[in-house]
């Protein structure tokens, strides 16, 4: 796979195939990042979070809230924009801390 874009990103915002309903599948839309050891946000289905740290991976709630993931298909959509432009913010220091 060709990572030469995420050298140049910070934050990726994953918008899985399947974003409602009871389900887990998880893609290489989320397989890509964490290859590419980025942070992502993860527009995916109610717990996909959670369905991953199960799995054993780590997510991001050490450096924004990930409360999104207990909501829904459209009440997750504003809480991902909160994170975005928190995110958005952040100086270039305070992303190579996260890292």
């Amino acid at each position: 796979m060709d990572f030469k874009f995420y050298d140049n990103i910070f934050l990726d915002i994953v918008s899985e195939t399947y974003f409602t309903g009871n389900v887990f599948f998880c893609t290489e839309k989320t397989w890509r990042p964490i290859e590419a050891m980025t942070p992502f946000v993860s527009f995916g289905p109610q717990y996909f979070l959670k369905n991953l740290r199960q799995l054993g991976f780590e997510t991001f709630s050490n450096w924004w809230s990930e409360d999104y993931d207990k909501y829904s298909y459209y009440a997750k959509l504003p809480e991902i924009l909160k994170i975005i432009d928190d995110v958005g913010s952040w100086s270039i220091n305070e992303c190579n801390q996260v890292y």
